[in-house]
């Protein structure tokens, strides 16, 4: 009985293809589309770049590029924020308005720059 264990080492065209993965997903998001567009994109992309090993071995469905998006990219984001805001001064405006219904809004931030 043996397991299947991943490998030790990460090669140049493993590091490659995760680039591109995230790099797509980086896009899929930014530009505020569904991420089921991954399964389309990862069923697809092999045909439309038949020569590149890339996209052979490009295989990004929607759980992963969620995945991605969560553990990464929004990781990446959360802290180029931070740095952002630690280093400028800003005004942030607080709307605690109500809705029509008992039940309050929550606050709805927006932040100026100055």
């Amino acid at each position: 009985f043996t397991k299947n264990k991943k490998p030790d080492h990460v090669t140049a065209h493993n590091k490659k293809v995760i680039e591109c993965e995230l790099k797509v997903a980086n896009f899929v998001t930014r530009k505020n589309l569904p991420l089921s567009l991954m399964e389309d994109i990862s069923e697809n992309v092999a045909d439309w770049f038949p020569d590149s090993k890339i996209a052979k071995d490009f295989s990004s469905k929607r759980t992963k590029g969620s995945m991605m998006v969560k553990n990464v990219i929004g990781k990446l984001n959360k802290e180029d924020l931070s740095t952002k805001l630690r280093s400028c001064h800003f005004t942030l405006l607080i709307d605690e308005s109500t809705d029509i219904s008992t039940t309050k809004n929550g606050h709805d931030g927006n932040l100026l720059r100055c």
